[in-house]
């Protein structure tokens, strides 16, 4: 297999387990905002869980297919051992907060009303949560499958160079 498809693959797969991951995750997030902020009612939650379930699926894909393009040319050179979950957890934040921060930004310059504070601030920081949690949690689950397979220590094996 070709250098370009296994890195299309790689990315893929990537975006695909983001996406599965935060359509589960973002109704659970936000059923816990529904919880806590007084003005939302519970039973409205129900009607748009669907919704929910597609945007945060949608979101998470784009977040997912971001991180792997920033993995692979910022981290092309390092060993999956090498990468640090914290730094990846901080690379999945800002590809997480990237797609929403950008529609909410086009929308107010089209004229489509406001960008309210507390609801980009709700956003980024639901978006910025998950990409954390799914960044550096993927890294910290190939790196246990590295030592696995390997051995016991993480191997030396790096990423595959850009072309």
């Amino acid at each position: 297999m070709g250098n370009l498809t296994r890195r299309l693959r790689g990315a893929f797969g990537t975006a695909v387990t983001w996406s599965v991951s935060w359509a589960l995750a973002g109704p659970v997030v936000s059923f816990l905002a529904f919880l806590v902020i007084p003005d939302l009612r519970l039973e409205r939650f129900f009607d748009v869980l669907p919704m929910l379930m597609t945007m945060a699926a949608g979101s998470g894909f784009v977040g997912g297919g971001l991180f792997s393009l920033a993995l692979g040319v910022v981290y092309r050179r390092k060993a999956v051992g090498e990468l640090k979950p914290v730094r990846m957890g901080v690379w999945g934040a800002l590809a997480g907060m990237l797609l929403p921060l950008v529609a909410m930004l086009i929308s107010a310059a089209a004229g489509e009303g406001p960008v309210y504070f507390d609801t980009l601030a709700t956003t980024l920081i639901t978006t910025g949560t998950l990409g954390l949690a799914t960044g550096a949690g993927m890294v910290k689950l190939a790196q246990r499958g590295d030592r696995q397979i390997g051995g016991g220590e993480a191997s030396d094996r790096s990423l595959p160079p850009a072309e």
